[in-house]
C-alpha cells in the first residue's frame, strides 16, 4: 500500500462508521410497490425522512416513487408515516425531521380522506 493512500481509506472507515441507520418499514400499497416488507438504508447523520424517502425511491424504483412525490410538481404526496411512535401526515412536515441512528419510519396509504386522515394524526387514534 503507498503511504498517500492511507489518508483516504482512513477517512473512508470514520464516514462509514458514522452513518446513520433507518429502518423503512412498509404497509399496504407501499409494500406491493417496495416488493418487500421493509428497507433498511444507511445516511448521512443530519439526514432528514425526506432524504430517506429519496433514497429509498432511487433504490425501489418508479412504483414505489409514484407513491411518495406528484410526478408533475416533485411535491410530497398525502400518506402516512409513524416515526417515534407516532403516527403523522407526510404533509405535516414530518419530512423535515432529521433521522436519529436506528430509527424505524412507517409508510401507510391514507385511511379515507382528508379529515379522518387529520383527526388519526392529531388524536392517535381513528374517530376521536
Amino acid at each position: 500500500m503507498k503511504a498517500e493512500g492511507f489518508p483516504l481509506i482512513l477517512f473512508s472507515l470514520i464516514f462509514t462508521d458514522n452513518m446513520s441507520k433507518v429502518i423503512l418499514r412498509f404497509y399496504t400499497l407501499f409494500r406491493q410497490a417496495a416488493g418487500r416488507p421493509q428497507l433498511t438504508l444507511e445516511l448521512r447523520p443530519g439526514s432528514t425522512v425526506s432524504d430517506a424517502l429519496q433514497s429509498a425511491s432511487e433504490e425501489l424504483g418508479s412504483e414505489f416513487r409514484a407513491l411518495v412525490w406528484d410526478k408533475r410538481s416533485s411535491e410530497v404526496l398525502p400518506f402516512l408515516l409513524t416515526i417515534d411512535g407516532k403516527v403523522t401526515s407526510s404533509t405535516a412536515g414530518a419530512l423535515e425531521k432529521i433521522i436519529v441512528d436506528g430509527e424505524e419510519i412507517v409508510l401507510m396509504d391514507p385511511v379515507g380522506g382528508g379529515a379522518y386522515v387529520q383527526c388519526w394524526c392529531s388524536h392517535g387514534s381513528p374517530g376521536h
